[in-house]
C-alpha cells in the first residue's frame, strides 16, 4: 500500500476514526494499532507477515526461557537460539544472492563449474520491507 494511493487514503480514514473512537480504552486502542499495522504491512504481500510473526514468537519464547531458567548456560542457550534464528532469517533474505554470487565466482575461478545463484528460490530474492528494522527490534527485546 503506497502512501499516495487511494487505498491508503481509505485505510487512513478508517483507521483514524476507529482509533479515535477507542482512544480512551487502552486494550482496544492497542488492538486497533496492532490490527492496523498487520493490515498495512500485509497489504503488499501477506506471506511476509509470517516472518514478523515467526521472529516475534521465537524471541518471545526465548525471553521467557531466559527468565524461567536461572542458569547462565541455559540463558545463553536461549539467547544464541534467538540470535541464530533472527540473523539466519535476515541472512537468507538479504544476503543469499550475495553469498551465492561469491561462491559461484570462487568455484568458477578454481575451475569447478557452479551455478548456485540461479538455484536460489524466488522468495529469497524478494526483500521484505523493513526486515532489518523489525529483526533488530525483535532481537533487542531478547537481548535486553
Amino acid at each position: 500500500m503506497l502512501f499516495n494511493s487511494f487505498a491508503f487514503f481509505i485505510f487512513f480514514i478508517l483507521f483514524y476514526f476507529i482509533y479515535s473512537s477507542v482512544k480512551n480504552h487502552r486494550s482496544l486502542r492497542l488492538f486497533v494499532i496492532l490490527t492496523g499495522s498487520i493490515i498495512f504491512y500485509g497489504w503488499w504481500d501477506w506471506r511476509f507477515l509470517l516472518l514478523i510473526f515467526a521472529t516475534g514468537t521465537v524471541d518471545f519464547f526465548a525471553a521467557l526461557g531466559m527468565k524461567r531458567f536461572s542458569s547462565r548456560i541455559m540463558q545463553k542457550f536461549f539467547l544464541i537460539c534467538s540470535l541464530v534464528f533472527d540473523l539466519g532469517m535476515l541472512s537468507v533474505f538479504k544476503y543469499s544472492s550475495f553469498f551465492a554470487e561469491n561462491i559461484d565466482a570462487l568455484f568458477n575461478h578454481i575451475g569447478i563449474p557452479c551455478n548456485l545463484q540461479n538455484n536460489i528460490p524466488a522468495f529469497c530474492l524478494i526483500l521484505p520491507v523493513g526486515i532489518s528494522f523489525y529483526t533488530f527490534q525483535s532481537l533487542s527485546y531478547t537481548i535486553d
